[in-house]
């Protein structure tokens, strides 16, 4: 026979037993979803009595043992979470799933990985956000961002960024950005390379420029080579350009409309003791011009100032021609010049008394080598 109606009453007036289930020494959790099965915390919902009641739970750390530990050893391997923390709510825009701060001069994070997987692994569906951001540190004389002591790397690389989206819109992979003017002391960038290798390498496989300079300079120069210590190698060295059809190796243009003194090209030898150092060297080895100039204005093709200071005769121009065909050697073509056109501009070096004669000068006129007189020194 059932209970009766004042004995339901009577039991439902007793003081219950308050469910609680331990997870350390004298440290309990309410749980009133069942009781407690070994040590195991029940699922609950802290929105919802009677958890509101007791507010967020605080972890005290009462000495040096670790606060929270939770702790594994399970040997299945299916994917799944030790440790999981899940704002479910999109609406939740101002809720952090996670906040760690220190207050001491230690690590605020620190991840110690023993198998061969990533430490970090992020899988971010953000668009239009950042998947790693440092907002507003404060580092002065610190690094922002430092990877020291790669010592093990074989094969790996330090720092690997690839992209594979079609998308042609203008964009730049990795932009560093020095925004302020008077910072005139910072580099944006400085390679540094204690070994034999090279210390920049471009691989440029589209067709386009391997290297674009945009420069604001005014006074100073957009690419220079300061102080190399080259001895018996090329500071600057353009090597097998075997692919050239129409191309240039090197191409200078200027289209400023500027009339002040200046050059476009400067080869300077500075030093009086580089007796041995030719200024330029041009070598043509197959049948075709080695030197042209295409000047399309009234000044000089070539103008030359010489100032020497020799007490044998020296000469502005020498020209050395080894024909080995059966053609004889010649030193300059003036055959494009019209009739009564004056080949050679001279002093005027009027003679009182002549010398006598004692050589022949060689000249081709239309083909045919014909002999002007030369005279000894007269007065």
């Amino acid at each position: 026979m059932g209970a009766t109606r004042a004995q339901r009453l009577i039991k439902s007036m007793k003081p219950r037993v308050e469910t609680r289930t331990p997870i350390g020494d004298e440290l309990f959790l309410p749980n009133h979803s069942g009781a407690a099965v070994k040590t195991e915390l029940r699922v609950v919902n802290p929105s919802e009595i009677p958890w509101i009641s007791y507010g967020p739970l605080d972890i005290i750390q009462p000495n040096t043992d670790i606060a929270l530990r939770v702790y594994s050893n399970i040997s299945d391997a299916t994917t799944r979470d030790v440790m999981k923390i899940h704002n479910d709510n999109a609406s939740a825009t101002g809720a952090r799933c996670l906040q760690i701060q220190q207050g001491a001069d230690k690590l605020a994070l620190f991840i110690n990985q023993e198998g061969n997987a990533q430490s970090i692994y992020i899988d971010s569906a953000a668009t239009g956000s950042s998947a790693i951001q440092v907002d507003d540190p404060a580092t002065t004389t610190g690094t922002i961002f430092n990877c020291n002591n790669a010592d093990a790397l074989t094969t790996g690389k330090i720092l690997n960024l690839k992209s594979d989206s079609t998308d042609n819109s203008v964009r730049e992979l990795v932009t560093i950005h020095n925004d302020n003017t008077a910072a005139t002391s910072t580099k944006v960038l400085e390679l540094i390379q204690d070994s034999t290798d090279n210390a920049l390498f471009i691989d440029q496989n589209g067709d386009s420029i391997a290297l674009l300079i945009d420069s604001e300079a005014t006074t100073q120069p957009v690419f220079k080579i300061d102080t190399p210590k080259n001895t018996t190698g090329h500071i600057m060295n353009l090597a097998q350009c075997n692919t050239l059809t129409a191309g240039r190796v090197i191409s200078i243009y200027c289209n400023g409309p500027n009339g002040s003194t200046r050059w476009l090209q400067y080869i300077f030898n500075d030093h009086t003791g580089a007796s041995g150092a030719e200024c330029l060297r041009l070598r043509q080895d197959a049948a075709a011009t080695a030197f042209f100039i295409d000047n399309n204005n009234d000044g000089n093709s070539i103008k030359i100032d010489q100032d020497c200071n020799d007490a044998g005769d020296i000469y502005s121009i020498s020209i050395t021609n080894d024909n080995a065909g059966a053609g004889n050697p010649g030193g300059i073509d003036l055959s494009t010049f019209a009739a009564d056109e004056p080949l050679l501009k001279t002093p005027a070096d009027a003679i009182t008394t002549a010398g006598t004669v004692s050589h022949q000068i060689p000249v081709d006129i239309g083909g045919t080598t014909y002999y002007l007189v030369a005279y000894t020194h007269g007065t």
